[in-house]
């Protein structure tokens, strides 16, 4: 089909980025049908501009052969990430699966909704929404790619009849029959990937790709909390509504499964981030991402290989440990007994004395004391200077008082938001912001956290921050990134 190579492209004074080349077979090369649909993909690809979906940079012809430049994403694709947990015989944790079909979904939604410059809808659908072509790097960026064989308004190369693009497993009944489809095609592929996401397994799995075409024809399937009882089942319908049948019983858009999944992780109290995503697909693909390891990788579909530098201590080593270890808690054993006890003398007793427990947090207000005040103070009858006088009979008074507890100033943080619509939260704390995207907010001294939550985009970000009595924190623009 395609050969693709990693590559670099140097910029003014020497800059690089690296980059994805993607190339045709020279033997298909002179396949007309094959290069329109290379040529579809890169018509379909350069039009589109979204955090979620792998960004096109050019396109052209070099010795007769075509190639397509793309943003490269370091990292795993969606499939590489379900084997590996399925070997371990672990599921994908539930946020995390979450925020990776919004992410998902809001590409999509971005795509179906695309205009050409007349303002027309250009129509794009996919048509191979699947776990291969989800791709997720180790900074947590999730993006969706191969636009190869989307059908839009103006693609050149036409399906002939009879004949299935896409991957059989996640195609939709109607691209199966033969039926025209539009952008629920979609909505349906992205419900079997929802579903093997969260149980490990495909709903339309067979023996053979007869009986897997004849179950997604049918929409004959494991119901989804039967093979995790587990799920909680405003998810399992949201999954149930993408899969059925008929294109009118589903979700109408993208945008409707998008908000439907934001609506349930925020009510779960779930803040997810870009970073949270990074740091598991690193955990699972072995990277340390405090340490500069060296990484070998292809560009996606190939096996990624993480070489991590080990200490390693041999037997003698750890003996060697052991019995310093030991010696030196028998000389500061030695020491310790040697050093002579020193006793300290006890305060003097004051002639005023409080005859009241100490004040716990619960004591503050206004509370009643005995005070005493000694007439006479008994001389003592052992010379030892240790040994402290005895307080003699004295008459006690019992007085009222206030005891207040002490007030700590508060420190006032000040920051702007960006987009307006999206949630904020201090310290996991909803505020209201009042439709304003500039926020004035009074905490208390300490180590605080900020998250701005767009529920649309389906982008996130947390900001930490310290503050100190009385100090004003100015944190500028808090922007989420990868929004609409």
């Amino acid at each position: 089909m395609g050969e693709i190579f990693l590559a670099e492209k140097r910029g003014a004074l020497g800059v690089g980025k690296k980059v994805v080349i993607k190339r045709i077979l020279p033997d298909l090369a002179q396949d007309r049908q094959f290069t329109r649909g290379f040529e579809d993909e890169a018509r379909v690809a350069m039009q589109l501009n979204h955090s979620n979906i792998v960004q096109v940079f050019d396109f052209g012809q070099e010795d007769g052969q075509l190639y397509l430049v793309s943003e490269y994403v370091e990292g795993a694709d969606l499939a590489q990430v379900l084997t590996l947990l399925k070997n371990q015989d672990r599921h994908l944790p539930l946020n995390l699966a979450l925020g990776i079909l919004i992410r998902v979904a809001a590409a999509l939604d971005y795509a179906h909704k695309k205009t050409g410059d007349n303002g027309e809808p250009l129509r794009i659908v996919h048509r191979d929404v699947n776990p291969s072509n989800v791709l997720i790097s180790f900074s947590g960026d999730v993006k969706i790619t191969d636009f190869g064989i989307a059908k839009f308004e103006t693609r050149k190369s036409r399906t002939l009849p009879n004949q299935i693009k896409g991957k059989v497993m996640y195609l939709a009944p109607e691209m199966i029959t033969g039926h025209d489809i539009d952008m629920r095609a979609d909505i349906f592929s992205f419900g079997s990937m929802a579903y093997e996401m969260l149980c490990q397994e495909h709903p339309f799995s067979g023996g053979n790709e007869g009986e897997v075409i004849d179950r997604i024809k049918h929409v004959r399937y494991t119901p989804l909390n039967e093979r995790r009882r587990d799920l909680p089942m405003a998810l399992v319908k949201i999954v149930e509504k993408c899969l059925q049948r008929d294109p009118g019983m589903r979700y109408q858009d993208m945008a409707a499964v998008q908000q439907e999944l934001t609506n349930y992780l925020f009510a779960s109290h779930t803040v997810l981030t870009d970073s949270d995503i990074g740091h598991f697909l690193a955990r699972i693909m072995g990277k340390d991402v405090e340490q500069s390891d060296v990484v070998e990788g292809t560009v996606r579909h190939r096996t990624l290989t993480v070489r991590k530098k080990r200490r390693v201590l041999d037997y003698k080593g750890w003996l060697m440990t052991g019995v310093a270890g030991v010696l030196l808690l028998v000389a500061m054993v030695v020491l310790l007994r040697r050093r002579p006890v020193e006793v300290k003398p006890k305060p003097a007793v004051h002639p005023f004395i409080l005859r009241q427990p100490a004040l716990s947090a619960q004591t503050f207000g206004r509370r009643s004391i005995v005070l005493v005040v000694p007439s006479e103070l008994q001389k003592p009858t052992n010379t030892n200077k240790n040994v402290h006088p005895r307080v003699g009979k004295a008459p006690k008074k019992r007085i009222n008082v206030t005891i207040r507890q002490p007030v700590r100033p508060a420190a006032k943080v000040v920051f702007r938001f960006f987009p307006a619509r999206a949630n904020v939260l201090i310290d996991g704390k909803d505020i209201d912001t009042k439709g304003n995207n500039i926020v004035t907010w009074e905490v208390g001294p300490g180590r605080h956290h900020i998250v701005v939550l767009d529920t649309v985009g389906g982008g996130s970000r947390r900001v930490n921050f310290d503050a100190k009595a009385g100090q004003q924190v100015n944190l500028g623009t808090i922007a989420v990134t990868g929004v609409k």
